[in-house]
């Protein structure tokens, strides 16, 4: 089954999606009602969403989500097969939990993990092989930008990450993430002219590794990084961006639920 938002063209013909990230927030029955609370809110159908809560929660919302168009995520996944690695999921167990989707290399992650491209790397091969779609993260410091080294950083992370990948099947979609670390949780975005900026030098990457086809089928950008109701149409109003990874601004149930609809009219 070919995975919504991965018809070809360019970026117009991709449906937009947005991906909500829960961070450490929630308690896992917390988590399930606030995902209860978001099947009550009218959400439009030509928006994809997807939940990544905590390992914790993923079993109990998989089992409330079962039936509906949202999908579910996970906020990390170990490379390795399962084996001797305590206490860390690999992407068999996330699968058999109904995850499709999980993020690869955060920057919160690559920070409090010390984790590297290779890593990230590693995790992302391992998602494909088991029909997941690796949601991969770049993003640069506040530094790297004042000094103009942002296009090489988000340009080296990506190499480094997608290398000798092979293109995602027709059930699944590899997606980036562009998430400036100076603009997370800060509530100061980046504009929607950067977004698009580095949205537009991770297509050219995605398009050196994978050819035109891949690409358009079975790829999207996103952008992360203080992302609310009342800024989200702005970074999605090109064809450059396709969806947003939300953090804080999607705890709350009418808060994603704004935020779907305002890409939705876009």
């Amino acid at each position: 089954m070919k995975p919504k938002g991965t018809t070809p063209g360019g970026g117009s013909g991709r449906r937009p999606i947005v991906v909500a990230n829960w961070k450490m927030y929630l308690t896992a029955a917390e988590a399930v009602t606030r995902v209860q609370q978001l099947l009550t809110e009218s959400l439009p159908d030509r928006v994809d969403l997807v939940m990544c809560p905590s390992t914790t929660a993923l079993a109990g919302i998989g089992q409330r989500l079962a039936g509906h168009t949202i999908q579910l995520g996970a906020q990390d996944v170990f490379w390795a097969a399962p084996g001797p690695h305590t206490g860390e999921v690999s992407a068999a167990d996330l699968r058999s939990l109904g995850v499709r989707y999980v993020l690869v290399g955060h920057s919160e992650h690559r920070a409090s993990a010390h984790e590297h491209n290779d890593v990230v790397h590693r995790k992302a091969l391992a998602a494909l092989g088991h029909g997941l779609s690796p949601i991969v993260c770049v993003g640069e410091s506040r530094e790297d930008r004042h000094q103009h080294r942002h296009h090489h950083v988000i340009t080296q992370q990506l190499d480094a990450a997608i290398r000798n990948l092979p293109p995602p099947d027709e059930r699944q979609e590899l997606l980036v993430a562009y998430e400036p670390i100076w603009a997370i949780g800060t509530g100061q975005p980046a504009t929607a002219a950067d977004a698009q900026e580095m949205a537009d030098v991770i297509h050219r990457s995605l398009l050196e590794v994978f050819g035109r086809d891949v690409v358009a089928r079975r790829t999207r950008v996103l952008y992360g990084g203080s992302v609310t109701p009342a800024n989200v149409g702005e970074f999605v109003e090109g064809q450059s961006v396709h969806g947003v990874l939300v953090g804080t601004a999607g705890l709350p149930a009418a808060g994603l639920g704004s935020i779907v609809r305002a890409v939705a009219s876009r």
